[in-house]
This record gives structure tokens, C-alpha cells and sequence, in this order.
């Protein structure tokens, strides 16, 4: 498929456009119509236009694009915290054994379970809680306990999922 070149537009005709029903998603190589807003370039679909699965993005593709981005933000937060230094000190029977960079904890990626995000979460065997089906995003330092840092992946996976139009949830605890 032919790609054309990207339209540019500017940010405010891509609100009008966007009033009018337009959406706007990032690029695909499926696409052949795309356009550019202030050097970011999106598939454009007119109001009514239908997508059709040839052209959505495999839900894979897009899982494995928010597993590196979690994995970068994950080792970003461990090297911030280790030029911050420990902020605990572990504590037994009255003597330090040792220090923590965070308190302990985890947070999830979640999506409905009734998406179709949600959907393809259970068929891959992710359980559903109350927040939602937790969706499958792994990184290099996910065995490690430090809370910042599984926020810190979760939030950069997110954002990865945001991008792609697919409305996630983050869920975190500290335990």
C-alpha cells in the first residue's frame, strides 16, 4: 500500500476536525492516509468512517510496545533512586540489616473486562479483579519490590496504550 504523504495541520484545525467527529490515532504502516500535527503524525478517520480489523493494530504489537516502554521507565527510575540513595532502613530486632530505595509494592496495568483490550487479556489468561483485567505487561526489573518502580512502569505502558486509543486503568497497592 502506497503511504501518502503527511498532511500538516495545525493543533487547532485538528480540534475543529476532532469537534466534527474526526479521530485521530497514531500511524500504522496499513494506513495510507495520515496526517502531521506540529511534527506528531496520526491516521486521520473521518466521522462514520469504519475501521476494519485489516486495519487495526495487532493487540500484541501494541502489549509489546508498552512491555519496552515499562522496561525503560523501569530502569530510569531504578538508576534516579540509586544516585537519591536509600530512603528506609530495614529494621531487625532493633538493629539496621540493610536499606530499601522504596517502600515495597506493585501496580498493574488494567483494562475493562467487557474491551476489547479486556477481551484479549482473558484469552491470553490474565486474571480480572476488581479493577479490571490486569493486562500482561513484563519487564527486565519486575521481580524487584521497590513500588516507584512498578508505577513508574506502569504509568510509561499506559501512556504506550493512550497513544493507541485504548482506555486503561492503573491499579497499585503497597504491601
Amino acid at each position: 500500500m502506497l503511504m501518502q504523504t503527511p498532511l500538516i495541520i495545525s493543533k487547532d484545525d485538528a480540534r475543529a476536525m476532532i469537534a466534527a467527529g474526526w479521530t485521530f490515532l497514531p500511524p500504522d504502516a496499513r494506513h495510507a492516509a495520515t496526517h502531521q500535527i506540529e511534527n506528531t503524525t496520526y491516521v486521520c478517520t473521518p466521522p462514520g468512517a469504519k475501521r476494519t480489523n485489516a486495519t487495526r493494530l495487532d493487540l500484541a504489537e501494541i502489549v509489546a510496545e508498552a512491555c519496552k516502554a515499562a522496561d525503560a521507565a523501569a530502569d530510569r527510575w531504578l538508576m534516579d533512586a540509586a544516585d537519591r540513595g536509600p530512603r528506609f532502613n530495614v529494621i531487625s530486632d532493633g538493629q539496621k540489616i540493610g536499606t530499601m530505595l522504596d517502600v515495597c509494592g506493585a501496580a498493574h496495568v488494567c483494562a475493562k473486562g467487557s474491551s476489547r483490550l479486556g477481551r484479549w487479556a482473558k484469552a491470553q489468561g490474565e486474571q480480572c479483579y476488581t479493577a479490571g483485567v490486569t493486562l500482561p505487561i513484563t519487564y527486565r526489573l519486575q521481580d524487584r519490590q521497590e513500588w516507584g518502580l512498578h508505577r513508574a512502569a506502569a504509568a510509561a505502558a499506559r501512556e504506550v496504550f493512550k497513544a493507541h486509543g485504548l482506555e486503561t486503568a492503573l491499579w497499585s497497592y503497597i504491601d
